[in-house]
């Protein structure tokens, strides 16, 4: 009789839904424990002959996130989230950013830093740690196909802009 080894089956209560990124669900305990937005504007600098150089505004950057994120096999298992995210950047697609019942964006994962943090004596995975950068990707024709929830339904408004 093979006896277990590692860390004990999960009995997870019913899904509470923080958000999604593509098709890849994350509730609530495996959010992102932080969630930072980057946005850039960009200026040409005019030269002149006499006085300090002129600013003319070009145009704004694509927005960046950074998500950092921490699991732990008590709600998750830490490798299958990363394996998850892995998958998703490797389809070189944007991807819908929903949280909660917000239609962020459209984003690619541009990179993905991990950090085993804790193993059991077998090695199985018991906490880890990931930071992924998502890079804007506003050229999406029709966002409700990617993924299998249609995203027509979540309102447009970005939780980081001001809103009129």
């Amino acid at each position: 009789m093979a006896s277990w080894v590692g860390p004990p089956p999960l009995n997870k209560p019913k899904k509470r839904l923080w958000g999604l990124l593509g098709d890849l669900e994350f509730e609530v305990g495996e959010a992102p424990k932080s969630f930072g937005l980057q946005e850039k504007t960009n200026y040409a600098e005019h030269e002149r002959i006499e006085g300090k150089p002129r600013l003319q505004w070009t145009g704004d950057s694509l927005d960046s996130l950074d998500l950092a994120f921490a699991w732990h096999c008590d709600w998750c298992d830490p490798d299958q989230k990363l394996e998850e995210l892995r998958q998703l950047k490797d389809t070189h697609e944007p991807q819908r950013l929903v949280i909660g019942a917000r239609f962020i964006g459209s984003f690619v994962i541009e990179s993905i830093s991990s950090n085993l943090k804790r193993t059991d004596p077998t090695g199985v995975t018991i906490q880890s740690e990931a930071q992924v950068k998502l890079k804007e990707s506003p050229i999406m024709k029709d966002f409700s196909t990617v993924g299998s929830r249609s995203a027509k339904n979540f309102a447009l408004i970005s939780p980081f802009r001001r809103q009129a």
